[in-house]
């Protein structure tokens, strides 16, 4: 897997749009930066590697979602259930947000 190192090569650029990267763990494969700087935020980019296995992870699950309407409307419930408890200014809010997505991914049977 190629690494999408230095992420200054594409920060900068997103940064005069705005947005502002989040440091993690996954910045080697899975970058990601949101806008406006303060919380609430409005628009999230998570950069992938063109072709790469995330890239063709996270466009299978659109795919399905387009492909289920009743996976799409639960997996919408549950993100605005979600948001509406998670205080996304501290990385643990963000991760449990995350890891409530991921496990309704993986219980409901995507690709």
């Amino acid at each position: 897997m190629r690494q999408l190192q230095p992420i200054r090569c594409y920060a900068e650029l997103l940064a005069t749009l705005g947005y502002v990267h989040v440091p993690h763990i996954d910045d080697s494969f899975y970058p990601f930066f949101h806008r406006p700087r303060e919380w609430p935020h409005a628009h999230h980019v998570h950069v992938v590697e063109s072709g790469g296995q995330e890239e063709r992870r996270t466009l299978a699950f659109r795919d399905f979602l387009r492909e289920d309407s009743d996976i799409a409307t639960q997996y919408v419930a549950l993100k605005k259930r979600l948001a509406a408890v998670t205080d996304a200014t501290d990385a643990p809010s963000r991760e449990a947000y995350a890891s409530a997505k991921r496990d309704f991914i993986e219980r409901c049977g995507s690709p």
